[in-house]
């Protein structure tokens, strides 16, 4: 189920770093929430697995 979240922020990231240059007045502050919102696509995966699996496996870092 969250894989879809993923993708959704994933997709949004790279739309709204794509809207941001039809407006010329705030298109790097856009442009900039988009990769905001694309890192955050990548990350929360990363991180939300690691700690899942640090869990399981206490031996290991």
């Amino acid at each position: 189920m969250l894989i879809a979240l993923y993708m959704v922020l994933l997709v949004g990231g790279m739309w709204i770093m794509g809207v941001s240059f039809n407006y010329p007045d705030f298109g790097a502050v856009i442009f900039a929430a988009g990769v905001l919102v694309f890192c955050a696509a990548v990350a929360l995966p990363v991180t939300l697995s690691r700690h899942e699996n640090r869990d399981s496996n206490p031996g290991n870092w």
